[in-house]
């Protein structure tokens, strides 16, 4: 199958602006078995916030395992009540720009991790019906390691 010249230009050209790959979608409900399926499984970092009431749905285990909390203490409240923000200034960013745009990719920000860590990642988040409530679907990529591996080459 070869691509049109069309095609190559398409994908030659950057877009300044974020857009979900799947923002040309409906927003229906998703086959919820297999995206659970993949949801837990994420490597990720990994959460479903309620859009109505800004607290979780659900996180995965490897949210657990990052923020060392129970999803059973974490379900039902929302990342404020937790105090998993390390800068409140990134929240606001973060909700300002998902509330003009609907979803947001690569927004950096530091975290509080387990045992009070200050962790830095990016974020994506996208709008998601699940089980009939409009959700947003987190992800958080750790780079705290990167980070640190970056300034310790820079110092010797």
């Amino acid at each position: 199958m070869s691509i049109g010249k069309n095609q190559r230009k398409a994908r030659k050209s950057k877009s300044p602006k974020y857009t979900s790959p799947t923002s040309h979608l409906p927003r229906s409900p998703i086959k919820e078995t297999k995206f659970l399926r993949s949801f837990y499984a994420e490597p990720l970092v990994a959460s479903i916030i309620s859009a109505s009431t800004g607290k979780y749905i659900d996180v995965n285990i490897r949210f657990e395992e990052f923020f060392g909390l129970s999803r059973k203490d974490v379900i039902g409240k929302s990342p404020l009540e937790l105090d998993i923000w390390a800068k409140k200034s990134h929240r606001k960013k973060a909700a300002k720009d998902f509330l003009q745009e609907g979803s947001f990719g690569k927004f950096s920000l530091r975290v509080i991790a387990a045992g009070g860590k200050i962790a830095d990642g990016f974020a994506v988040s996208e709008v998601i019906n699940f089980k009939g409530e409009d959700c947003y679907l987190g992800r958080l990529y750790d780079i705290t390691g990167q980070i640190e591996a970056s300034k310790k080459l820079k110092e010797g």
